[in-house]
């Protein structure tokens, strides 16, 4: 979808189910957006390649000396206010992005925040959309930026 949807509130989608009756689309379903504007213009494309390149060389090297820590120094954690050129330029060594404070209601915010993460081609995009009971809803970010799980969806990418 254009990155412009991309900070929709998912959990509010609803389908039928055979009953004719609503329920909510996360209820049966694991969803996963992805962003068309990855795969489409020149800049953002080879940004992404450029970015699935350095994530494949950085798992290649911690298979050969496994050290969880050392994946944590290539997710750039953000909790500020996002500058975007700056921010963008950091992206360019780093496999992901962490977003730990929610965009509450700012539309320009939230495009920003995904403008950069297209510029910076980082494969790995984590947010948080609502206020949080704060370490909790880290805590579950954080549970995908370990080493196996980033391995075995790599994997799952290229089946």
């Amino acid at each position: 979808m254009p990155y412009q949807y991309l900070y929709e509130d998912i959990d509010n989608w609803e389908i039928t189910n055979d009953r004719d009756e609503p329920i909510a689309l996360l209820q049966d379903f694991k969803v996963v957006l992805h962003s068309s504007d990855r795969i489409t213009g020149v800049h953002n494309y080879r940004n992404l390649n450029l970015g699935w390149k350095r994530f494949k060389e950085i798992l290649a090297k911690l298979d050969k000396q496994p050290n969880q820590n050392i994946i944590h120094q290539y997710i750039e954690s953000v909790n500020e206010n996002i500058k975007r050129d700056e921010l963008t330029k950091k992206l360019k060594s780093k496999i992901g992005i962490k977003l730990t404070k929610p965009l509450l209601n700012n539309s320009t915010d939230k495009q920003e925040f995904i403008l950069t993460v297209l510029g910076g081609g980082v494969p790995f995009a984590f947010w948080i959309k609502c206020k949080p009971s704060r370490s909790r809803k880290l805590e579950k970010i954080d549970c995908y930026l370990t080493l196996d799980y980033l391995n075995n969806n790599l994997q799952n990418l290229i089946e």
